[in-house]
């Protein structure tokens, strides 16, 4: 009995990783499809569509949250690269989050005081989830909501200056966020499941 729930232990396992595979590859084709679906929709309907959807899309708009997190990571001097699917989605991936995910650069115990330094910006609570597994730090802010989960780790970078090579540089007015390649936020989330 015991043997038969091994490997069906295993076996589920490994149906989990091939969907995992299976999952990531129909998200980079979908995104191309969606790519040139839009191109074609916009050249069909001469890019009125843009404005049809103009008031649903301002109110789904990141970029007010970036600014403000950009601004206390500056005054806090914490250097982050935006990874997890605000990335992708900034890279123009098809995908929804509601939180934003970032890789900080140094040891859990040199950014610690620079982490809380950022959640009393962002008049925010910070709290540990995993303290004893993991160096991820999470920011809540009940109104308006917002969520930033920070890590000293991901899958798939060999290092905070080996991912930042990579780096996007998106402009946010006064500021600058750096955003990880698609490549590597891909890569990321493939070699985490």
């Amino acid at each position: 009995m015991r043997n038969a729930l091994y490997l069906f232990a295993i076996f589920t396992a490994i149906l989990c990783a091939q969907k995992t595979d299976e999952r990531i590859a129909r998200i980079e084709e979908n995104t191309s499809v969606i790519k040139e679906s839009t191109k074609k929709s916009d050249e069909r309907m001469g890019l009125c569509w843009h404005v049809l959807l103009a008031p649903i899309l301002a109110h789904m708009d990141a970029a007010p949250y970036l600014v403000e997190i950009a601004d206390a990571f500056a005054e806090a001097k914490l250097e982050a690269i935006l990874i997890g699917n605000a990335g992708a989605a900034l890279h123009s991936a098809p995908v929804t989050t509601v939180d934003f995910d970032f890789f900080y650069c140094g040891s859990q115990n040199h950014a610690d005081a620079k982490i809380r330094q950022v959640a009393v910006l962002l008049g925010a609570s910070i709290s540990q989830p995993f303290p004893s597994l993991s160096s991820v730090y999470r920011i809540l802010r009940q109104r308006p909501e917002l969520q930033v989960d920070l890590t000293a780790s991901i899958h798939g970078a060999k290092s905070f200056k080996s991912l930042r090579s990579q780096c996007t540089k998106i402009d946010l007015g006064e500021r600058t966020i750096l955003v990880a390649s698609l490549a590597d936020i891909i890569k990321s989330k493939k070699e985490a499941n």
